[in-house]
């Protein structure tokens, strides 16, 4: 994949606190379901350029394309981990998500 083909104001959503900038979760996803590239190595990818990625993008892209609450959770964990995230970090993103989902949930 090469990210860099991609127009910057397409895949660039923002930037954290940290002035890191944030990778767009849709486009994450569209990789994901579409060109069946392993979330892993996508997060390797980004990780090279020191982006962030907005999972609540990916989440959202993930409920409009019909994907349940428990898919989606599985898919980002087992992304995380083969990617070699720490324990801590995949468990405090995880919680993250929970939470978003439970709010999209009660919508």
């Amino acid at each position: 994949m090469n990210i860099r083909k991609l127009k910057k104001d397409q895949w660039i959503i923002g930037e954290t606190t940290n002035h890191k900038e944030v990778f767009s979760g849709k486009i994450i996803f569209q990789f994901r379901s579409t060109y069946g590239l392993p979330l892993d190595c996508l997060i390797d990818e980004l990780r090279k350029y020191d982006y962030e990625i907005s999972w609540f993008d990916f989440i959202n892209e993930a409920i409009i394309s019909g994907w349940k609450d428990k898919k989606i959770i599985d898919e980002i964990e087992y992304g995380l981990r083969d990617a070699n995230y720490k324990k801590e970090s995949i468990e405090y993103l995880l919680d993250k998500c929970f939470k978003y989902l439970e709010e999209k949930s009660n919508e």
